[in-house]
């Protein structure tokens, strides 16, 4: 079994080093498009459109994050105009 220093934690890392460049990369790109969008909100709004009318627990589960993480990003864009809160049921 490799040790942290091995080949898993060099593995790791560079996972973790392409998911910083991609965050940052999509960034730029919502940036010179002119929208005012992190990738975080861009997550929750591609879970959003993946589903049929999901919870905000259902989101949370399909990043893989936490609800109240999501709680915040979704009242961001419900600012923006980008999402409307219904209740459940």
């Amino acid at each position: 079994m490799a040790s942290e220093n091995g080949a898993e934690g060099r593995l790791g890392w560079l996972i973790s080093k392409a998911a910083a460049a991609m965050g940052l990369g999509l960034a730029r790109a919502f940036s010179e498009a002119g929208l005012s969008l992190s990738p975080q909100q861009y997550g929750v709004l591609s879970a959003i459109g993946r589903g049929s009318d999901p919870s905000q627990a259902e989101v949370a589960r399909s990043l893989r994050s936490d609800g109240p993480s999501v709680t915040r990003l979704v009242d961001g864009l419900a600012r923006s105009g980008l999402v409307r809160r219904e209740p459940s049921g």
